[in-house]
């Protein structure tokens, strides 16, 4: 049985759609109102004839966290198919801080010999004055804590940090083919 939802879809139930309903999933493009235009995701090459054949199907526990289904005919996918985007808010328990990156020394440049040299110049200038605080008043931690930042400083200073370049996720190659078959397409 049909419910008044399911009945906002442009697909026929069949025999095939009872498996859907016996593995508890839902067909999220019959769950909101949309035009026609918004539920067909296929066209037929000779573009009369539409269809709503493809589905994005979601398990009932998750129902409440889908927020719409619909198509976008505008993307550019080389395909009688059409896009199809739902829009799902989880709902977290809890969210955790994000560890911010370890920044890493570019410890290549120790290879040249002139850098090793600065660096154990600049090190042993922070360290000289590091040696007239064997005061009673300064802690162990304390100590470590003015160590550690020589060290920091005198890496910053000679070698600094190193630098990622991130890939580009595409190439200058496939932007090429992208517009070319663009310009095909505004032809038709």
């Amino acid at each position: 049985m049909l419910t008044k939802k399911a009945k906002q879809s442009l697909l026929e139930w069949n025999p095939v759609s009872s498996r859907i309903i016996t593995a508890s999933l839902i067909i999220g493009g019959t769950l909101f109102p949309h035009k026609n235009c918004h539920k067909v995701t296929w066209v037929s090459p000779n573009g009369v004839t539409e269809n709503q054949i493809d589905h994005i199907a979601i398990s009932q526990r998750w129902r409440s966290s889908l927020q719409d289904v619909r198509n976008k005919r505008g993307a550019d996918i080389a395909s009688d198919h059409h896009l199809i985007i739902a829009k799902i808010q989880l709902k977290l328990l809890s969210t955790k801080k994000a560890k911010s990156r370890r920044k890493k020394f570019n410890v290549d440049l120790f290879k040249d010999p002139k850098v090793v040299q600065d660096y154990h110049i600049l090190l042993q200038n922070k360290f000289s004055v590091l040696e007239n605080l064997h005061d009673e008043e300064t802690s162990i931690n304390t100590a470590w804590e003015m160590t550690r930042d020589s060290i920091v400083q005198a890496c910053e200073e000679t070698v600094g940090y190193l630098q990622q370049n991130r890939k580009q996720w595409m190439s200058e190659n496939t932007w090429k083919i992208v517009n070319e078959r663009r310009q095909v397409k505004e032809k038709f």
